[in-house]
């Protein structure tokens, strides 16, 4: 796999924090993984299916 791509509706995902700065964090969602293009996404995600988990349990997932 060289890339996985969030595909969010209605711009939504910078009201959760999720921009172009976001680096070396975690986003949680639910859905049914496709392909895109080379590698795998996400598509038509909306509000209650996917969040930027709060840095300060980065721990939990990288042990």
């Amino acid at each position: 796999m060289r890339d996985f791509y969030l595909k969010e509706e209605h711009g939504i995902s910078s009201s959760k924090g999720i921009n172009d700065k976001t680096r070396e964090r975690y986003v949680l969602m639910w859905g049914e993984v496709g392909t895109s293009g080379i590698g795998l996404c996400i598509e038509g995600l909306s509000w209650g299916e996917f969040a930027l988990l709060p840095a300060q349990y980065n721990y939990l997932l990288d042990t």
